[in-house]
């Protein structure tokens, strides 16, 4: 029932045709779509919320343990006795990333901390961090949050003043 009367407003929007009919017409297909993945998730997806897949959980607190030693998903997997493949895609059925993604975001977030809250120069940041070459950390941390490392903590630390040259 919930799909026609989505369908009928669809039609009667497009019978009318006014001018924000496209809007209202994307917005009606929206909640269409979102009926229509309630109504699968209910009928074929077991409730998922309360559970965690066992892998997943046992990667994450592997992850948090481990990530300033092992950034790569094949080492994990290994551990987990997955596959990269199978681990990555559990992740991104579970979770929505990849499993390098997720490692790489935790690696990231440590590293914003360290350079927010610490005093230590990024190049002990990297070595904390398990990088080996400083320069791959700087790009690492550029592509990941955006900045390069000196600039991300003396924008967070002073907002409002110049950054450095």
């Amino acid at each position: 029932q919930a799909f026609l009367g989505a369908f009928s407003a669809i039609s009667s929007e497009i019978r009318t045709l006014k001018g924000d009919a496209p809007d209202l017409i994307r917005a009606r297909l929206y909640e269409l779509l979102v009926l229509l993945n309630r109504w699968y998730r209910a009928r074929h997806l077991a409730d998922t919320s309360s559970d965690v897949h066992p892998t997943i959980a046992r990667f994450r607190a592997l992850v948090e343990r481990q990530f300033t030693r092992r950034h790569r998903v094949s080492e994990y997997a290994l551990e987990l006795g997955v596959t990269p493949g199978h681990l990555n895609a559990l992740c991104r059925w579970h979770l929505g990333e990849s499993a390098g993604t997720l490692i790489r975001q935790r690696l990231a977030l440590e590293a914003k901390r360290m350079l927010i809250y610490g005093d230590i120069p990024a190049f002990a940041v990297a070595r904390e961090l398990g990088f080996r070459d400083p320069a791959y950390f700087s790009r690492f941390f550029r592509r990941e949050v955006g900045a390069a490392p000196r600039r991300f903590r003396h924008d967070r630390r002073h907002p409002e003043g110049p950054s450095p040259a």
